[in-house]
């Protein structure tokens, strides 16, 4: 079954995507993730926009971010508003800016979660990435562009002949660093 969206928003519920092997949707506009649970093992690609603030994104499935991507935002920082949380491959052939506002907060990635960086993802203040278990590879750009303080990341981190590209404040990797290939800092 394969499924085309103009749109779609996700504020509460389920939106499940069975199998890798026969299911494969695109949303050709913005996804926009404000709650409930994205999940199964099928793909979903996106081509236009992306936003997430809240929700979870689980099973064995994976989420491209398309290279045609370029504002993509991991909002981080509503008070009262439970943080994203990654328990599946998030891959990333984009741009993803990963902001904070009032509060600084953290996308959560899991065991079982993965943020494949193939494009470039930006912190652009304060925020982190934290969890239990989750792992964060590198072979784009990844770095900050914002913020003064320290973003940390509680994540493994490896980076696979990416780039790490700090400009502002400072990254800190608590859950171990990998360096692979002939990447640049």
């Amino acid at each position: 079954r394969v499924l085309t969206y103009e749109n779609l928003t996700l504020s509460a519920g389920s939106l499940s995507l069975g199998s890798a092997a026969t299911d494969s949707s695109t949303i050709n506009g913005t996804l926009t993730i404000w709650g409930g649970t994205l999940d199964g093992a099928g793909e979903l690609t996106v081509n236009g926009g992306f936003y997430w603030a809240s929700g979870t994104m689980s099973g064995n499935g994976k989420t491209i971010i398309g290279s045609g991507v370029t504002a993509g935002t991991i909002h981080t920082s509503d008070y009262g508003v439970a943080e994203p949380v990654l328990t599946r491959t998030l891959q990333n052939n984009g741009t993803i800016r990963h902001e904070g506002g009032y509060f600084n907060n953290s996308l959560t990635i899991n065991t079982g979660g993965t943020l494949d960086n193939q494009g470039t993802y930006l912190f652009i203040a304060d925020t982190g990435i934290n969890g239990s278990g989750g792992v964060v590879t590198n072979s784009g750009t990844f770095g900050k562009s914002g913020g003064t303080g320290a973003s940390t990341i509680s994540a493994a981190f490896s980076n696979n002949s990416g780039t790490l590209n700090i400009s502002s404040g400072q990254i800190n990797v608590s859950g171990g660093f990998n360096l692979a290939g002939a990447g640049s800092i």
